[in-house]
């Protein structure tokens, strides 16, 4: 006698069911694998026009620039920088909120002539960008700093000529003279006070963040310093001090040339070339930026100028 109340399915249709199964299941593989190659080259693409887009933030002979980053996703832009190679090299990646979800980092973009000081990561829709050049004692480079328009940085007690630029230049930087005027939520700087996030030495010429001390010599690298992660900090002012090396080098040879055209000149950057490539740390940066200043002594009485 045949057993009842068994579900009976023909070969065919168990055989259809399988193979449907599959379809479906190989249909939404290849769908994932899609959209997460697209959002990479997407990651990729924005990180190369976020590069592109601080081009015109290099300020020539001005005392800086000021722009706005408007995107039009939540994003997290990923700074890594390398020092190894003649310049090293600034890396720039990014990741986006897609569906509550971040998708995974995008292929790393680099750049050789590029130096943006941020946290690790910034995360945000809109980004406040400026940028100041580095001059030791000729301009080396322009410095780019990032930050989410949604962090407010509050300076208390800052000096005059740092005021005086917050101020022409328009920066989203609150400057007040009591630490009660800053928001709860503000990130606070203090100079030459205790009591806040950050605290700027400016007779030390140090900046001390999350426990970690940094040393600086104006302030474009005072900037640098507060804006951006000690590692990255450290990084980026070593590979200005390899540019800083080279530059002075050429420097020197342009000397020796415009003197054979009766247009002498007692600039001697042997030193300088000497301090700037054995550079280690910001430790070293109060004792080249010593050298820095006598030659900007020095330069001032040529009449022979090499830059």
């Amino acid at each position: 006698m045949k057993k009842k109340g068994f579900l009976e399915i023909p070969f065919g249709w168990l055989f259809a069911l399988i193979v449907g199964a599959f379809i479906l299941f190989l249909a939404i593989y290849l769908s994932i694998k899609l959209i997460n190659t697209e959002n990479t080259a997407q990651n990729a693409e924005l990180a190369k026009g976020i590069g592109i887009l601080t081009d015109p933030l290099e300020t020539g002979f001005e005392e800086g620039s000021v722009s706005n980053l408007n995107l039009a996703t939540n994003t997290r832009i990923y700074n890594r920088c390398e020092d190894y190679g003649t310049f090293g090299r600034q890396i720039i990646s990014t990741s986006q909120q897609s569906l509550g979800k971040w998708t995974e980092i995008g292929v790393d973009i680099s750049f050789y002539n590029k130096y943006l000081f941020s946290e690790n990561y910034v995360e945000g829709k809109n980004f406040y960008v400026f940028s100041k050049p580095f001059e030791f004692p000729f301009k080396i480079a322009d410095l780019i700093y990032i930050i989410p328009s949604e962090k407010q940085y509050c300076f208390l007690g800052a000096p005059d000529d740092v005021s005086k630029e917050i101020s022409d230049l328009g920066l989203n930087i609150l400057n007040v003279k009591n630490i009660n005027n800053c928001p709860k939520t503000s990130v606070k700087v203090c100079f030459d006070s205790s009591g806040c996030d950050i605290l700027v030495k400016t007779i030390e010429k140090s900046v001390t963040k999350q426990s970690q001390k940094v040393f600086y010599t104006n302030n474009a690298l005072m900037y640098a310093a507060i804006f951006s992660d000690k590692g990255i900090y450290e990084c980026q002012l070593k590979r200005l001090m390899e540019r800083t090396s080279i530059l002075s080098s050429i420097y020197d040879q342009k000397a020796i040339l415009v003197s054979q055209k009766n247009c002498r000149t007692n600039i001697d950057l042997t030193g300088l070339n000497n301090l700037a490539s054995n550079f280690n740390s910001s430790l070293n940066i109060k004792a080249i930026g010593s050298l820095v200043e006598d030659i900007n002594k020095q330069y001032g009485a040529e009449e022979c100028k090499l830059w």
